[in-house]
């Protein structure tokens, strides 16, 4: 062999080597991703699970704790004092309780046979006036919430239906059912994040066609928007926020106390619903961080009072961001 030839297959040798190097770090660096993502992956289960196990147990303290023979909120302010830490092997779960009675539930802008519910739609306008939207915006924004949920491709005035929303640059009909997540608003017409943002804090999720009741002495300030727009259209938000600031320390002792303040009791009849207020719970939020190993998430689950007194728990959300 001449040494051009030697030369030559030294050369291809080199080039076989150094191929098998490239292809040997290339595996390597991808298994070493395919090892990090399966314990990832197994994380995120861990975390997944231990939220449904802490699940369980928000159920037996709400039960345990916060339901008692009046079905009252044990404390003067909507959130518990203390959270409650359960240590783990590998990281801990903090659970904090919240009053969550008080809230518009979106799903009653439709009855149970589907169908727009007008007075509901007209509340909801006026929490949404309340938060700072004009009166005609606040009016097509509560429509259009309503035709996203209810049965019909009929639109409402100033609302859109599936026609609407195929013109789009990805077009996607209504839900022509009941939210299942708030997150959901994003998708209606209008419902910029800004607008959504200011929403959510005042609106949750139920069966549809139901009402829930205001909890009058968990409601803060922040909340009185929520007077004006399921009580009486006659209070207006000032009187709203003064009333709940003048609050006694423990509390109305029933909602007849409340119906008995001057502010209230000079409004009409026919433009009141007491059937919204109570000073009893109906909802209560169960806010859940878990931890495991390096990885933080955080869940929430709502429990609702059923027609015996027991709590049954909703859904479980993860709260993103």
């Amino acid at each position: 062999m001449s040494g051009s030839q030697r030369g030559a297959t030294l050369l291809t040798v080199m080039m076989i080597v150094a191929l098998m190097s490239a292809v040997a770090v290339g595996v390597t660096t991808r298994l070493a991703g395919s090892i990090g993502l399966s314990r990832a992956a197994s994380a995120r289960a861990d975390i997944y699970w231990t939220a449904r196990s802490a699940v369980v147990a928000s159920d037996a303290i709400v039960s345990g704790i916060f339901v008692n023979e009046s079905n009252r909120w044990p404390y003067p302010q909507a959130v518990a004092p203390e959270p409650m830490i359960v240590p783990l092997a590998a990281g801990d779960v903090t659970l904090l309780f919240e009053d969550a009675s008080n809230c518009f539930n979106l799903n009653q802008l439709v009855d149970a046979s589907g169908g727009s519910d007008l007075s509901k739609i007209q509340a909801f306008t006026r929490l949404l006036e309340g938060i700072g939207v004009d009166r005609a915006q606040a009016s097509a924004f509560a429509s259009t919430a309503a035709d996203w949920i209810d049965a019909d491709d009929a639109a409402l005035s100033g609302g859109a239906e599936s026609s609407w929303y195929a013109d789009m640059e990805i077009a996607h009909a209504t839900a022509g059912t009941a939210f299942v997540s708030l997150s959901e608003l994003r998708s209606l017409r209008g419902f910029e994040p800004d607008l959504v943002a200011a929403i959510l804090p005042h609106v949750c999720l139920g069966e549809p066609g139901m009402s829930g009741r205001l909890n009058l002495n968990t409601l803060t300030p922040e909340q009185a928007v929520l007077l004006p727009a399921l009580f009486s259209s006659g209070l207006d938000l000032p009187t709203a926020r003064r009333l709940i600031e003048a609050r006694p320390v423990s509390g109305w002792q029933g909602v007849e106390e409340f119906l008995s303040l001057d502010e209230i009791s000079r409004l009409a009849e026919d433009i009141r619903n007491p059937d919204v207020l109570s000073v009893e719970t109906s909802r209560i939020r169960s806010h859940m961080i878990v931890r495991f190993g390096n990885q933080k998430r955080t869940f929430d689950i709502m429990f609702d009072r059923q027609g015996d007194g027991s709590y049954r728990p909703g859904r479980l959300e993860e709260v993103q961001g």
